[in-house]
């Protein structure tokens, strides 16, 4: 079960999908550190506990994902720690880009490139609406990261398929 986008050819993994091959790539590594997988819950999500709390892992699609023909799916990873092991309800939290060093900023970009260098932009980034308001943003989606993500940048991973998956999930 996939997006297929006609007009670029882009298949992308439905977030049930995706969700369910972060599960099988990561379980691999996240078991032998203490975590399971948080109960009741069809996302990507594992906890473990800290003293008297749950450290909480969880990957986040973007609302986005969908609505620009041709560009990549984006999420994010968020931790949390929390009083029980359920995703998004902890105060203290954090997404992994926020924990991330300068190198591992930039091994990011450099995948994101990756990614975005196999994406085709949309023939007409209005969609056929004349509305030039769109074109910033749309083409936006499909623009190579050329210089270092800045501390504190709210960055998505992207992907555009099974191995892009694999490939943050290594």
């Amino acid at each position: 079960m996939r997006f297929a986008d006609v007009e670029s050819g882009l298949v992308t993994l439905k977030a049930t999908e995706f969700h369910s091959l972060f599960r099988r790539e990561l379980d691999p590594v996240l078991v032998p550190l203490g975590f399971k997988r948080t109960p009741r819950t069809t996302w990507a999500s594992w906890c473990r506990p800290v003293d008297d709390r749950s450290l909480v892992l969880w990957f986040q699609n973007s609302t986005h994902n969908g609505t620009v023909p041709g560009a990549a799916f984006e999420f994010t990873i968020e931790y949390q720690l929390a009083d029980a092991p359920v995703p998004g309800i902890g105060e203290l939290r954090a997404r992994l880009y926020e924990l991330l060093t300068e190198d591992e900023r930039e091994q990011m970009r450099a995948q994101q490139n990756l990614v975005i260098s196999r994406l085709v932009p949309p023939g007409d980034p209005t969609f056929g609406t004349g509305d030039a308001r769109l074109v910033p943003f749309v083409l936006s989606l499909f623009r190579l990261h050329d210089s270092p993500y800045p501390v504190g940048f709210d960055t998505w991973f992207k992907q555009d398929g099974e191995a892009a998956v694999r490939m943050w999930a290594s």
